[in-house]
């Protein structure tokens, strides 16, 4: 604390909280500051809904269990490029509809923090489209919520549904990724393939980079074999 006082003193400048998380972010975890509870409330509604409309296991007919496809070497993957990334990097992860994008960044969040990280988790379609109004949605505008937050070496913040940005537009977006940046937290972007573009270009437009992208495929050969063994009422289904 005392040597980046002494570097703001020399550059004459003063020091915000962004700023002061961002230089801390790497020696390890800190935890919130108080008036994060203004919006920690609504940041845990966010993620809930965002968790309860993300399927990540088919259910078994005729009984009461379910069957997770393990898409383990996409998971290490991603994992590995969020590892990689430095801090208020954007990472698109993209692929067509339903090929279980959203499940993937959630459950790499999911380890981060079981590793000691921090994550942020909420879609786009649950947030205004005007950046003024996110205050009113969180509680807190977005540089001071993500000032806030828990730090650690690895924070992300996953927003999923970025195709908004094709569809409607989003300020919000820009926003969020801009005091994400000056938080030190790496963004992850769920996004559908055609509206990769859009997004791309609403990121460059802030300046932000690197920018890497992601790409999640369908199942494979190998995945859908197990899937089926696993739930024979999808032989069919598969096999068109």
């Amino acid at each position: 604390l005392v040597e980046i006082a002494a570097g703001a003193s020399i550059r004459a400048g003063s020091i915000t909280r962004s700023m002061l998380r961002a230089e801390l972010h790497s020696f390890g975890l800190l935890g919130a500051a108080p008036d994060f509870a203004r919006a920690q409330s609504q940041v845990k509604l966010l993620e809930s809904e965002l968790r309860a409309r993300t399927r990540r296991s088919v259910p078994i007919p005729g009984t009461n269990n379910t069957f997770t496809v393990e898409r383990s070497v996409l998971h290490k993957e991603l994992r590995e490029r969020v590892a990689a990334a430095s801090a208020g990097s954007v990472i698109l992860v993209r692929g067509e509809s339903d090929v279980g994008k959203s499940a993937l960044a959630l459950a790499v969040a999911d380890e981060l923090r079981a590793d000691g990280g921090v994550a942020i988790m909420a879609s786009l379609r649950d947030l205004p489209d005007a950046a003024i109004n996110l205050k009113s949605a969180f509680g807190m505008d977005p540089d001071s919520l993500l000032a806030s937050v828990a730090s650690a070496p690895v924070s992300v913040l996953v927003l999923d549904g970025a195709e908004v940005v094709q569809e409607r537009g989003s300020e919000a977006l820009g926003a969020l990724l801009q005091a994400a940046v000056r938080a030190a937290m790496i963004s992850i972007l769920v996004v559908r393939d055609d509206a990769v573009e859009s997004v791309t270009a609403l990121v460059q437009s802030r300046g932000i980079q690197p920018l890497f992208e992601f790409s999640v495929g369908p199942l494979s050969a190998a995945e859908i074999a197990t899937l089926v063994e696993a739930v024979p009422s999808l032989t069919k289904l598969m096999s068109d």
